[in-house]
């Protein structure tokens, strides 16, 4: 027995060890950067759990009469790139569930970044320290090696997967490289960062949703293009929570800022 107790925390280390050379394990890692003895911001505020989902509803007002849209967000299987892990990001519109389209994120170690499409430039959504006052461009990925095509790695991803074949089909649509169902070309932007290219971290405060979920300690960033400006709350352990697109120069000293063109938040998870 004493023996099995000394052996105990060496069985124990040697399995933490295991699961840091994993690091980007397909299917097993919901870290970006592998496992830490405490998670960073990043991993934190963007938690990348394969199969996780999140379905935001979204009101449009910018047009007559509003829009409203229930849509679905799935994290997919991770690649390796550069050393890192980009994660696929699906949306499907639940009310028209034939409308889906796919995004992919990636991460430096410093920042996250977002791929509109496979072989779009990225856009710079989060950037460390998370603290207030924190800024970037979000056009700046001057910090990042695009050499190794996201693109080209998804498309060897799918031929080692299934053989040659059509992996890229033409029109901004891509054959998911798990399923190999097509995704892209339908849906738009499926990530609300619209307007200036200046984002700040101008908060760290806690969001009561209309749903009633309370959510602490969320990172609330702006961006800011004439009149409008946009905001973006992310919670710990749930990512994207609610966000508004052009909210008004006149909600601007109101604590809650409660309209916008488009106003949207989490309802549900899994």
């Amino acid at each position: 027995m004493r023996n099995l107790r000394f052996l105990t925390p060496i069985l124990i280390l040697a399995l933490g060890l295991m699961i840091w050379i994993v690091g980007c394990e397909i299917d097993s890692d919901r870290s970006l950067t592998g496992v830490a003895e405490e998670p960073s911001a990043l991993e934190e505020y963007f938690p990348f759990e394969v199969g996780k989902s999140v379905v935001i509803t979204s009101v449009n007002s910018s047009v007559t009469p509003s829009i409203t849209s229930r849509d679905r967000y799935t994290i997919g299987d991770g690649l390796e790139r550069s050393g890192q892990c980009s994660y696929s990001w699906i949306h499907t519109n639940l009310d028209y569930p034939s409308i889906s389209d796919t995004g992919y994120f990636y991460q430096n170690g410093e920042a996250i970044y977002f791929y509109e499409h496979a072989d779009s430039t990225p856009e710079k959504i989060f950037a460390l320290p998370a603290e207030v006052g924190t800024s970037w461009f979000r056009e700046d990925i001057s910090d990042i090696e695009l050499d190794d095509n996201l693109l080209e790695v998804l498309l060897g991803s799918l031929e080692d997967k299934y053989g040659e074949q059509e992996e890229y089909q033409g029109g901004g649509k891509y054959v998911d490289p798990y399923d190999g169902s097509i995704n892209g070309g339908m849906a738009g932007k499926i990530f609300p960062t619209v307007g200036s290219g200046y984002m700040t971290i101008v908060a760290i405060e806690d969001v009561v949703l209309d749903n009633g979920h309370t959510f602490t300690d969320c990172i609330k960033i702006s961006n800011q293009a004439g009149n409008y400006i946009n905001y973006y709350w992310y919670a710990k352990e749930y990512g994207l929570i609610k966000y508004i697109i052009g909210a008004t120069s006149e909600t601007l000293a109101s604590a809650e800022i409660p309209d916008g063109k488009i106003v949207a938040e989490l309802i549900s998870f899994r």
